[in-house]
């Protein structure tokens, strides 16, 4: 396979929505951290769909890994700052 070829594979993939997630602007400047805004832009999004009603969920280091790729150690990096 060409490298162009795997190039068009791969954009082909991504292109539906499903593992696109956009962080807002407002979230980079409030953290000050790509990774923390990442979560935290997840974190309200889940936040509104949960079913309890205080707004509390439960997501394991392999779910978060499986949506954003944020390893157990970096959840770790994040906690501590």
């Amino acid at each position: 396979m060409s490298r162009f070829n795997k190039l068009q594979y791969i954009l082909a993939r991504s292109s539906v929505q499903n593992g696109i997630v956009s962080i807002p602007k407002l979230y980079i400047e409030i953290t000050g951290d790509m990774a923390e805004s990442l979560l935290l832009n997840q974190i309200v999004f889940y936040a509104d769909k949960a079913k309890r009603s205080d707004g509390f969920f439960y997501k394991s280091y392999k779910d978060w890994y499986r949506e954003v790729c944020l390893t157990n150690g970096k959840f770790v990096m994040l906690r501590i700052n």
